[in-house]
Order: C-alpha cells, then structure tokens, then sequence
C-alpha cells in the first residue's frame, strides 16, 4: 500500500465566483470524500458546498457556478473512469454534462460491495494512492477530445483511458511533485497531466486560462515543480526576467521546439530537465527526447514508417475511432520529419505538412519563418501564417510580439531576414501585435 497525505492539495484552480479574488482550493480529501458521496447517490453536497454555488451571472441574475468551475469537470472526469464510463469532452455539451453534479446520478451505486471500491480514505488521513492508480489505469472507460484545429475544424478522437496513460510514470520519487496545468483540461495534454499528477497523488495548480502574470505568479507562489505547454504558452512566461529555480522539469509539446526556446528555457528554469514529447490527440505520447530530435525507441520501432518525408503510424497506436482511415494499416500524421539516421531511427519534426503556405508553387514551412523572426533583436514571439493572393495563391504573414523597449520597425525586419530566408519566404505582410493569436490548446492559430 501506498499511502498519501489526504489534506494535500489536489487542485488549486480560480477563483470559483467573479466576487471572489484567492484562488479556490481542494484537497484529496475533499475529492476521495465526493467520489464516495457520489456512490451513495449524494450529488449536491460536492466540493465541500451544500448545494449549488450560487453567484451573479454577468447580467446580475442568479446562478449556479459549479458547470464553470474547473474542479467539477475533473471530478466527473475522475469518477467516470473509475466506473469505467465514457466521457465527452468533445463538445461544448459533454463538458457541460460532465461539469454538472445534478446530471451524475448514473454514476450512483447500488449495493455496499460497489461503493466501497470508491472507500479510498484511511482512518489515520491518508489515502491508499496505490489503489487509486491501479484502479485509473486498469479503466476500461474512453475519452472522446477534439483535435486542436488550429488548421481546420477540429474532429471527435475517441482514446481509451490506456492509450491516454501510455506514458504516465509512477514512483515515490515523484509523490511531491506539484504540477501547472497549462492546458486546457478538455484537451489531451490536459487530461495527460491530470493523469500523471492523480495517479501520484500531486497537486495540480490550474494556470490555463490565467492572465500571463498571474500565472507567473501562482508558479512561485504553490511551488510548481512540473510545467509541461506548447512552446507559445512558454514563450509568453520568457517575457519575465525572472528565473524559476523551483521549476525541476519542463516538458514541452503540441509545436515545433527550436533551439531558441530551449536556450530561453535554461535560462527561465535553470535546475529543470527539459523534455520534448512527440504526442497528438490521434496517437497520445509516442516518444520523447531531450532535444529537438528523437530516437524511435525499439518498442515502437516497427509501428512507424517514413513515406516522402511524412510519419506514419500503424493503426494500433491511433485513436479507435480513426483506425478505418488507416492506409495499408498505417495512419499518415499529417507531420513533416527530417531522417537523421537510420540505425536506430532518429527523426526530426519539422511541422504539419498542413501549415505549409503556397507561394506561387513554392512550398514556406511556416515554422522555419518563426524561427528567424525569433532569433530577431527584441523579438518575443511570431505567428506565421498565409493569406489569400490573387496572383501567387497565397502571401506569407506575420505577427510579431516584441519587446516593450524594441524600435524595430516592418522595414528592419525584412532587411535582417534578408540574409536569413529565401526571397519567397519572407513576410510579405507584417504586424506587430500585444498578444498573439492562440487556441484553447495553447498553440498558434494557423489561419488568417
């Protein structure tokens, strides 16, 4: 048995009422003792609130906050794989269903034996943590996400619980770790880290959603030690010029990681390890690496293929629902890799062959542009994207955050590129914007 402090923090998310100005906090207590009120058919005594949470909508009428509230979601999340149910969290709906105490009455028990698998409480104010982990992994439940879109409408993935926690790892070396939940919880990574974090019983600190300061606030203020977000969302963080050393690991996901994020990120977080994971909403994590290329570990070996500079995955690897648009067995990604050796297979992503840009039949990885823009004096970030031309088919565009005390000008821009891009590929059209353009999965929007 492995036991955990049952007044540990579990999740530390915002404030639950727009009144209200500290962060709202829940324990593991608090959750375990709502998992067992759930059994018996307790749905409005939740979260330690007799009844709903009662509040003022924006137009001053009367509401129940709890559907808005983070901590809801994850908690009908939780009990539905323990009870190896379904969740959709595809839909503005299914997250609504799911985030609903008065909509759980399935999840009721009716008998002693079945409500006492969610008995995971110990007399002394611990919790069985070991119980709890096998029970998550051992779920016969699925998820149902939706892709990110950042290039197209996004589409229904159905994962079971399996695929979702191929990479969970759990060990006593990791029962203090306190990790930010950059993401958006209905997404994959999300749930990934909630995953991880649930099944060693960690504190999750809910910084998705949170303006940039308050989210550099809150990392030092509860002592995060795990972050894992795209390379945009660390970017915005790298505008502080102070250094987190609390921070002991890093993972980042969902984009391309160039040498210059990971070189802001040494300096941002000086004693964290640096992973960079390859995963998808379709495959979950696949591998990871401790730098911008990756060794295809022998246990997935056979399980890819490289056809014309494209990944491609076997089937048994992909989202259940997506297995019968597989070719010859084998699900095409969609990502762009560049092959650095064959023995073992080393790959290098390079960026979804969607995002590339057409310019008058001359193909811009959009992510090559990013990278230059970045190396710039007193750029912060870029976004690179392609709008509609009526002779070449398509302009290359950016939008660049920069430094507050930056006099960079359109003008400079072009001439430093000069040297940098071919003629074709430098921003025909550039702005400068406060904040760029991001979706709900913390990466850059690809359309106009």
């Amino acid at each position: 048995m492995r036991k955990c402090n049952a007044d540990r923090p579990f999740f530390v998310d915002h404030p639950i009422l727009a009144e209200q100005s500290a962060p709202t906090i829940w324990t593991y207590r608090d959750l375990l003792s709502d998992l067992a009120a759930l059994s018996r058919g307790e749905t409005s005594v939740l979260g330690g609130v007799d009844g709903p949470v009662e509040g003022r909508s924006g137009n001053g009428e009367s509401k129940d906050h709890r559907s808005e509230n983070g901590y809801y979601l994850l908690l009908g999340v939780i009990a539905r794989i323990l009870r190896d149910r379904d969740c959709d969290l595809s839909t503005s709906a299914g997250v609504e269903l799911l985030s609903n105490p008065p909509s759980w009455s399935g999840l009721t028990q009716s008998s002693d034996a079945d409500r006492s698998d969610m008995a995971f409480l110990l007399p002394d104010g611990t919790f069985d943590g070991e119980a709890l982990s096998s029970r998550v992994l051992a779920s016969k439940s699925h998820i149902v996400l939706s892709t990110s879109g950042t290039t197209g409408d996004p589409k229904p993935i159905r994962q079971s619980i399996g695929n979702l926690a191929r990479a969970v790892q759990i060990s006593p070396k990791h029962g203090n770790d306190v990790w930010g939940l950059a993401y958006q919880p209905t997404k994959i990574a999300g749930i990934q880290v909630l995953l991880q974090a649930l099944c060693n019983g960690n504190t999750l600190v809910n910084l998705f959603g949170l303006p940039v300061p308050t989210a550099r606030e809150w990392i030092r203020r509860f002592q995060v030690s795990h972050l894992s977000a795209t390379p945009t969302y660390f970017r915005l963080l790298a505008a502080d010029t102070e250094a987190y050393p609390l921070v002991q690991a890093v993972t980042v996901g969902g984009e391309v990681a160039d040498a210059s994020i990971r070189a802001r990120l040494g300096q941002l977080f000086p004693n964290a390890r640096f992973r960079n994971v390859y995963a998808s909403s379709e495959l979950g994590t696949l591998f990871h690496s401790h730098g911008d290329s990756f060794l295809v570990p022998d246990s997935v070996r056979n399980s890819i293929r490289i056809q014309e500079q494209r990944l491609w995955v076997h089937q048994d690897l992909v989202a259940e629902n997506l297995r019968s648009q597989c070719v010859d067995g084998f699900w095409d990604t969609g990502d762009s890799v560049e092959v650095l050796g064959d023995e073992p297979l080393q790959i290098r992503i390079t960026g979804r062959r969607s995002d590339w840009i057409n310019v008058g039949g001359m193909k811009v990885n959009p992510h090559e542009v990013e990278t230059a823009l970045c190396s710039l004096p007193g750029v912060l970030d870029a976004r690179v994207f392609g709008v509609p031309n009526s002779v070449t088919g398509s302009l290359v565009a950016a939008e660049l955050s920069i430094e507050p005390s930056s006099s960079l000008r359109v003008a400079d821009v072009r001439q430093l590129l000069q040297g940098i891009l071919p003629t074709h590929a430098i921003p025909r059209v550039i702005s400068f914007r406060e904040g760029l353009v991001i979706s709900p999965t913390g990466k850059k929007e690809r359309r106009s």
